[in-house]
């Protein structure tokens, strides 16, 4: 008896294991990626894409490039134009010599947007009162950022795969504008406006940083 539930038990532990092998994504030498979040960011969204280079079993190197795309309503009344690039830097450590159950991630970040937009401001005129003005206005923003991430990744099929990210960072970032009359005001009562984006006075600061991320890939070279 003592024989066939030590079998059994055997069994189900292979059988464990072997699931879980096969959703770990093989190590593989060369792999592209792009980012399903990226597209839908609501403040700047881009359009992006990966490549991954296995430099040993454990470590590999990425390189990400991306174009950024007219940011979404609530940002900016009305975005007339906008461009910019996006990339992403990054050294991975994988805790799996044969597959890739999790990984350690540092990555840095560097974003140039620039956008011609319009919105309303609260113009003061010298000779005394206020009205409000629609104004076209240019903008410059950069930011550029460090960040140490966990992730894993896991099997999609037999050369595709998934991978889940996040982590802790810094960010620096500026912002400055260009057109806008001196003495105004940005006039827009949204709650992401508020919160996020008043284009009046240059900015510039340090602030730390969340990042998440998820990437759909296929291996290239095994």
């Amino acid at each position: 008896m003592k024989y066939l539930l030590a079998g059994l038990m055997l069994c189900l532990c292979s059988a464990s294991a072997l699931s879980a092998q096969d959703l770990i994504a093989p190590v593989s030498k060369l792999s592209v990626k792009t980012g399903l979040l990226n597209l839908i960011d609501p403040f700047v969204p881009s359009a992006n894409i990966m490549a991954e280079y296995r430099l040993s079993p454990h470590f590999t190197v990425q390189g990400e490039f991306g174009v950024l795309l007219p940011a979404s309503a609530g940002r900016f009344i009305e975005v007339q134009s906008m461009r910019g690039i996006r990339l992403r830097p990054a050294v991975r450590y994988y805790t799996e010599k044969s597959g890739y159950s999790s990984f350690f991630e540092l990555l840095g970040l560097r974003r140039n947007a620039y956008l011609t937009a319009r919105s309303t401001f609260q113009v003061q005129p010298l000779q005394g009162g206020s009205f409000n003005q629609l104004v076209t206005f240019r903008g410059r923003y950069r930011k550029s950022g460090l960040f140490l991430n966990v992730g894993s990744r896991n099997r999609l099929g037999k050369n595709w795969f998934v991978e889940f990210a996040s982590g802790l960072g810094v960010i620096y970032r500026t912002e400055h504008y260009l057109d806008i009359p001196i003495g105004a005001e940005f006039v827009d009562e949204s709650f992401l406006a508020r919160s996020f984006w008043a284009p009046v006075e240059p900015l510039s600061e340090v602030l730390p940083s969340f990042m998440f991320y998820v990437n759909v890939g296929y291996n290239l070279i095994r």
